[in-house]
């Protein structure tokens, strides 16, 4: 004979943080298993993006032209499909800090924004094939070239950071390759010279200057 799931199982099933709310509408919980199922949590219809209300991580983005590709050092941001010279790759939002931290991008003079989505999986490369513009509203990782299918995308974390809280020596291979990467402050005089302006984050210029 079957038996309907216990009280216990339909109270942990409603209470479950999967379902997406809309304010202006009617609450609708998951999907109810039928007599005999196990107790399985199945995601409901989203509503319209603009009106939803998300349980994710703030900033906690992905986007459709980009994704993540396991390699040795953990994961890589890559192209999905190919990116144009000029193109939005990908653009996040985060908590903005007073100070940096290992996955943040520098937005101001003393702003710091803490992503947590794709984005922070962005590489770093001395001849990169993106730029990273960033303003406090977020995040936005721009093509600087062509960018391929399959491709890594990258951006030189010396254009956005003054003075890193993890620095590190640079394995790009590049001709360009600066060495070590812990900041635009930290560069020489030469490395700051060949550094193109319009690669550089405004508030980086107007702090390399004020420091001269």
């Amino acid at each position: 004979m079957l038996r309907a799931p216990k009280r216990s199982c339909f109270r942990q099933l409603l209470s479950r943080k999967y379902a997406v709310l809309a304010p202006s509408r009617p609450r609708i919980p998951a999907v109810l298993p039928r007599l005999g199922d196990s107790c399985t949590l199945v995601r409901p219809p989203l509503w319209p993006p603009s009106r939803a209300r998300f349980f994710s991580a703030p900033g906690g983005m992905q986007s459709a032209k980009t994704h993540l590709k396991a390699d040795k050092g953990g994961q890589s941001l890559v192209a999905s499909v190919p990116i144009s010279k000029g193109e939005l790759a990908i653009f996040e939002k985060g908590e903005i800090l007073n100070h940096p931290t290992m996955h943040s991008i520098q937005v101001s003079e003393t702003e710091h924004m803490n992503c947590s989505g794709d984005i922070i999986y962005t590489s770093h490369h001395c001849d990169a094939n993106a730029l990273m513009v960033p303003t406090p509203e977020g995040c936005s990782l721009v093509a600087l070239r062509d960018i391929g299918a399959g491709e890594l995308v990258s951006f030189d974390y010396d254009t956005t950071e003054w003075d890193m809280s993890d620095p590190f020596d640079c394995l790009c291979g590049s001709p360009k390759c600066k060495g070590r990467v812990a900041g635009f402050r930290h560069l020489s005089q030469e490395a700051r010279d060949a550094m193109p302006p319009e690669h550089m984050s405004a508030y980086v210029k107007r702090i390399a200057k004020q420091a001269t």
